[in-house]
């Protein structure tokens, strides 16, 4: 008699923790609540309007990111599939004036700028954390909740450099980072982003 897994939920996580189960000789029966397979990452069609609940950016698709030999090992990521890399996160247009948030920060911080000068203290100090937030890598070797002391050691230092963005705005709602600035576009810009 084999080993067997049983997984709850047709999701990324389920599908993906079912893959490894396989590979690691285990079988594996994943139930799904859903027609279809995927979880965030299902589109359907209803009423003549097609509905997409997918995410749309996939983390670590760089083939020098930990992530990247993961979603190779899933199938998700291959040498022939093609990445568009979208030039930015997200893009706002209120008034007719149109405001971008680049995948580049310095592009954006100089887009920003330009709109609200008044904001020049607090989109610098943004802009200057979310540059300390590069360094934050998800653990791909091992999960934090089978790392030993040494290891939990040495991934907390590898995201030292992210203490400042914690430490700035760790605590706060979003109503209150978005009331740290001054410009009406830049706070509708940051309230629609972070929702």
């Amino acid at each position: 008699m084999g080993k067997k897994v049983v997984i709850i939920g047709a999701g990324v996580s389920g599908l993906s923790a079912g893959i490894y189960a396989l590979q690691a000789g285990y079988s594996v029966e994943i139930y799904e609540k859903n027609k279809v397979p995927g979880g965030e990452c299902t589109g359907w069609n209803r009423r003549g309007y097609h509905i997409d609940n997918c995410i749309h950016f996939l983390v670590g698709c760089n083939k020098d990111e930990q992530l990247y030999k993961m979603w190779e090992n899933l199938g998700v990521i291959s040498d022939s599939l093609k990445i568009y890399r979208e030039p930015y996160f997200y893009c706002m247009n209120m008034d007719g004036i149109t405001l971008n948030l680049w995948s580049d920060l310095e592009k954006a911080r100089k887009e920003f700028l330009e709109l609200a000068p008044e904001d020049y203290k607090e989109l610098n100090l943004f802009f200057d954390c979310a540059k300390t937030l590069e360094c934050v890598k998800p653990p791909c070797d091992y999960s934090i909740a089978h790392m030993n002391p040494l290891q939990f050691i040495k991934l907390g230092m590898s995201m030292k450099d992210a203490s400042k963005a914690i430490k700035e705005y760790g605590k706060q709602s979003m109503e209150e980072f978005v009331n740290r600035f001054k410009n009406h576009y830049i706070r509708a810009m940051f309230k629609n982003y972070f929702n």
